[in-house]
């Protein structure tokens, strides 16, 4: 039995092992900025478990996982375009899956955005649920990702030519835009659900409750409803046909 777990253990560290999770984030894919998608995660979330997919070495996990103790780390090596890849890494049964432009690829960045759209592709079709968040390199990568019904896409650089332009020459935008954006800051912005005391109100209620209940600074109020599919459209109409159907035998 002991030799057992030993095995195990020895192929969850080399990324050989079959994940068996359910509601965890997948992260897919590894470049200079992942370290920071996990700071962020280890944040938001602390003790979350984390999958991580990708082709880096081992021994380099370890030292990754080492770095981040407040997440409960696993690591799935290989080709995240795969189907067969993701499922050791449980992705139709995870929460959430981010996309980040890989670099232990075999040809490096020159092909992660077309990488990230295969993978994207790859998730939805096995978990429709699951929220897909992508980053991607190149504008034109875009327009893919909305078709593969991704919920999120973050284009790197997107923003940096309005921080350096917009700001005057007393500077600060900067500045503050990284107060707002950095998660080592207690000033960030965070996302949460509305109270239900809310629910109904004007924007200008819901601001003056946030700020008197010291819960923080509203900025923004986001709606979003989930996207009509065909399989939507289809089991609508199967649903009116069969009603029908029901409204004929009774008549």
């Amino acid at each position: 039995i002991a030799s057992i777990f030993v095995e195990r253990r020895i192929r969850e560290g080399k990324g050989l092992q079959d994940v068996r999770l359910k509601g965890h984030t997948v992260v897919c894919g590894w470049n200079s900025h992942a370290d920071s998608v996990l700071d962020g995660l280890e944040a938001e979330n602390p003790g979350t478990p984390v999958v991580l997919v990708c082709g880096i070495e081992p021994e380099r996990f370890d030292a990754i996982k080492a770095a981040h103790p407040g997440l409960d780390l696993r690591f799935v090596r290989g080709d995240h375009t795969q189907e067969a890849v993701l499922r050791k890494a449980s992705v139709q049964q995870c929460s959430s899956c981010l996309l980040l432009p890989d670099e232990t690829g075999g040809s490096g960045v020159s092909n992660a955005d077309e990488r990230t759209i295969l993978a994207a592709l790859a998730v939805k079709s096995m978990s429709r649920e699951t929220t897909v968040r992508a980053a991607i390199l190149k504008a034109d990568s875009e327009q893919h990702l909305r078709r593969a019904e991704v919920d999120d896409v973050i284009l790197h650089g997107e923003f940096t030519g309005f921080l350096l332009s917009a700001s005057s020459d007393d500077g600060g935008l900067p500045g503050a835009a990284r107060e707002l954006l950095s998660f080592s800051s207690p000033a960030r912005l965070r996302q949460r659900s509305m109270p239900a005391a809310l629910v109904g109100k004007t924007f200008a209620e819901a601001a003056d409750w946030f700020v008197r209940s010291g819960a923080g600074v509203l900025v923004g109020v986001l709606a979003k409803e989930k996207p009509v599919t065909l399989d939507d459209i289809l089991s609508r109409s199967e649903e009116h046909t069969s009603e029908l159907q029901s409204r004929i035998t009774i008549s």
